[in-house]
């Protein structure tokens, strides 16, 4: 039983988070979006972890997402930086 209250208790975390994820604002939204896109993409695409930190050291998903909003990382940074302060704080969990 308590297995099944953990797994409930995970699912019902992930969908506020995705709730949350979806009142963002844009740029937050799109920016923070494209980016857990691109990661789990590259994980998807990578054979092994090695593959993965390999295609890391070309190009980070951050690097990508700013390549693709014609960004600087850094900027990139603080959008999603400011999208977990959103997110954290939509959730309560900005102690």
């Amino acid at each position: 039983m308590c297995k099944d209250s953990e797994l409930l208790d995970e699912i019902i975390n992930e969908l506020e988070r995705q709730n949350a994820i979806n009142l963002l604002p844009n740029p937050e939204k799109e920016i923070y979006e494209y980016c857990l896109f691109v990661d789990f993409k590259m994980s998807n695409e990578a054979k092994n972890p090695g593959e993965y930190v390999l295609m890391d050291s070309i190009a980070t998903p951050i690097e990508r997402t700013a390549n693709k909003y014609g960004m600087t990382p850094d900027e990139v940074i603080e959008i999603l930086q400011s999208a977990n302060y959103m997110i954290d704080k939509m959730l309560c969990l900005d102690t």
